[in-house]
């Protein structure tokens, strides 16, 4: 059976590290650091599920109105399964509404991928 493709698209390193060493098994992880990675690899790649949190690149100024953008431009050609991973509700919501179909929160977010997984094979 062809592994499922996953990107995750989280600016936090050690979430990125436990989703891909955690993940591994069951799919090829992508990993997307900031948004500009996450709009290359998008466009680059054809994936199973996008995971993506709310406020990426922090460090460079980027809000979560720049998230939910991104997340409303891979909608138009994306139709997979697109899971927003905040710790805040608020921001969770604001994926939604832009286009994510589920919202975890973000220390729930491994778990749920893998089940996911697990019930897709």
């Amino acid at each position: 059976m062809e592994k499922k493709r996953i990107l995750v698209i989280e600016d936090y390193g050690n979430v990125q590290k436990m989703f891909k060493e955690n993940l591994s098994p069951y799919a090829e992880v992508i990993q997307a650091f900031t948004l500009e990675d996450a709009e290359k690899e998008f466009s680059d790649g054809k994936f199973d599920y996008i995971f993506i949190d709310a406020e990426l690149g922090f460090q460079e100024n980027k809000k979560v109105q720049d998230t939910t953008k991104l997340v409303i431009k891979m909608r138009k050609t994306f139709s997979g399964p697109m899971i927003a991973i905040s710790c805040n509700d608020t921001y969770n919501g604001l994926l939604r509404s832009s286009g994510c179909d589920q919202a975890v929160y973000k220390g729930n977010s491994l778990s749920y991928a893998i089940r996911l997984l697990e019930n897709a094979s």
